[in-house]
C-alpha cells in the first residue's frame, strides 16, 4: 500500500515542503509540494 507523508526539506533553513512516498514503510519516491 502506498502512503504519502508530508515533511520538510533538511537541506537549508527555508523550510520547503516535500511529500515522501512510502510503500510498506520504505521510501520509494519524493516530490515537492
Amino acid at each position: 500500500m502506498l502512503e504519502i507523508k508530508h515533511t520538510l526539506c533538511p537541506s537549508c533553513s527555508v523550510g520547503c515542503g516535500i511529500n515522501v512516498v512510502l510503500k510498506d514503510g520504505e521510501v520509494v519516491g519524493t516530490f515537492p509540494i
